[in-house]
């Protein structure tokens, strides 16, 4: 018996496993070495838009907007039965929570001047994401992100990639 290809038959296998499990359950930040760019923004943006603009559609039937921590989809249920019953289905929310945790979304925010989500974050200092400007315009953006130091306008209109660095900021301001 032959050793030598047995053995790289087995890394092959251990290779092609390990691979399979990387693209089925890790998201879309890991694959990217967990680091935020303009780029992997807009791969985002591509594959979960509808999901964020139904989020966002069911967080404005609320008078004040708000903000959905993706890792508790109990607060989407509360919201619902304390407040008003919006026109989109709870079933529908919970698909758009879960296809954009599974892409590794922290948090969403919404309110009249537009949403943004935090895609990348590490503890509390660096967060990074896709801020959407329902006017189209930068200053709109701007003001939507605390401790802003990266604002950059992706392809589709209204849409900006951002970063967030409390350290950054706190030197420059």
């Amino acid at each position: 018996m032959n050793y030598k290809r047995l053995f790289k038959l087995l890394a092959l296998i251990t290779l092609a496993t390990a691979l399979s499990f990387l693209l089925t359950f890790c998201p879309l930040h890991f694959l990217d070495g967990n680091r935020a760019s303009q780029v992997t923004a807009q791969s985002f943006l591509l594959l979960e838009r509808s999901e964020l603009q139904t989020l966002d559609s069911y967080i404005c039937s609320f008078d004040s907007g708000g903000t959905v921590y993706l890792d508790d989809a109990s607060f989407i249920l509360l919201k619902s039965v304390e407040n008003r019953t919006p026109d989109i289905e709870e079933r529908e929310i919970l698909a758009a929570i879960a296809s954009l945790k599974s892409m590794g979304a922290e948090s969403f925010h919404s309110d009249e001047n537009g949403y943004h989500i935090v895609i990348w974050t590490n503890l509390s200092d660096f967060g990074a994401g896709i801020v959407y400007s329902r006017d189209g315009s930068e200053e709109t953006a701007k003001r939507q992100i605390q401790f802003l130091t990266k604002l950059t306008r992706l392809n589709e209109n209204g849409f900006f990639y951002y970063e967030s660095d409390y350290n950054k900021y706190r030197k420059e301001h």
